[in-house]
């Protein structure tokens, strides 16, 4: 029974870790670690777009955004993190954008244990129009 026991909290362990490692074919490669098996509160750069030359575009600003996805138990899971998400939130802030360039993200994530996880994305980026 107490090798159950530690077989279980190993493997409950590994699942909340397993949310913040950068496989090295996944993003940017980019580097990272494991997070904190009792508590993690770190940030890391998830990616950033290959610098375009700005003057084909009318450049109307820079933009920053934030999203989230939190779980709880590793049972339950919500929010939307995703890339469309937010260049939908960065086109409130510049509705006449065409599109968004020179995109960088980075992803903070918090948990405590396996009881509560959150992950923060935050989208910096400049809104442009295209030059006719």
């Amino acid at each position: 029974m107490k090798k159950l026991f530690v077989l279980v909290l190993t493997s409950i362990g590994l699942s909340a870790m397993a949310s913040v490692v950068d496989l090295p074919f996944i993003g940017q490669g980019f580097p990272s670690s494991f997070g904190g098996l009792i508590y993690s509160n770190a940030t890391r750069a998830a990616y950033k777009e290959q610098i375009i030359d700005l003057d084909k575009f009318e450049v109307l600003g820079k933009v920053t955004v934030h999203a989230n996805m939190e779980n709880v138990l590793l049972i339950v899971n919500w929010g939307d993190t995703s890339l469309a998400t937010l260049k939908a939130k960065a086109k409130m802030i510049y509705p006449q954008a065409d599109d968004f360039v020179n995109i960088e993200i980075d992803v903070t994530h918090k948990n405590i244990f396996v009881f509560y996880m959150q992950d923060t994305v935050e989208m910096r980026a400049v809104a442009v129009k295209y030059k006719k």
